[in-house]
């Protein structure tokens, strides 16, 4: 199953997290164009905020009611580390680890599921020990992240994938991560 690369897309975003248990609700319209890369966020609710992102990690955030402008420069923030930009451009298949420098160090079967496991290049060796992906029917639909203890620390569930010629998508996408043995943001 393949698609065709999207140079243009726009999606609405609802991200929901529970934070000292209250539940926050963030509305947000996302609209990619793979002509300069660029990711534009625009935010409506709890907090307004406009937020582009280049391929280069140049982060500009503008808060409206503030007047407030943020800007921040790291690789770490480029477009080509958001979710939306690996499944426009194909590269679901490893969730783009490969291009972040990780290698297949196995691969097994359970049940229907394929299960590979990536590991992190060096730079990234002391925080996490291996990336785990999990597909069904070639989609990912779990990926954990192991910490140096072999701890998972963060969960990814994908589901209700979106197909078509032009596109395959996960219109749900869940993360967890574990901020202590009894805390973790959903």
């Amino acid at each position: 199953m393949s698609a065709q690369t999207v140079n243009r897309m726009s999606a609405h975003r609802e991200s929901q997290a529970l934070i000292k248990g209250k539940k926050i609700v963030e509305q947000a319209d996302c609209f990619y164009n793979s002509e300069n890369f660029k990711l534009t966020v625009h935010a409506k609710s709890p907090t307004e905020y406009i937020k582009t992102i280049s391929s280069k990690g140049e982060l500009k955030m503008y808060f409206p009611s503030d007047n407030k402008l943020i800007l921040k420069q790291n690789s770490y923030l480029a477009t080509s580390k958001e979710e939306l930009y690996i499944y426009l451009n194909n590269m679901y298949d490893d969730l783009g680890l490969r291009s972040e420098g990780f290698t297949m160090s196995s691969t097994r079967y359970e049940g229907e599921y394929m299960i590979i496991d990536w590991t992190p290049p060096a730079a990234h060796s002391a925080k996490m020990k291996k990336i785990e992906i999990v597909y069904e029917n070639m989609m990912p639909i779990y990926a954990g992240v192991y910490n140096s203890k072999d701890e998972v620390y963060k969960k990814t569930y994908y589901s209700d994938y979106h197909v078509d010629s032009n596109l395959i998508i996960p219109q749900r996408v869940t993360d967890i991560t574990y901020n202590s043995k009894t805390d973790s943001i959903v």
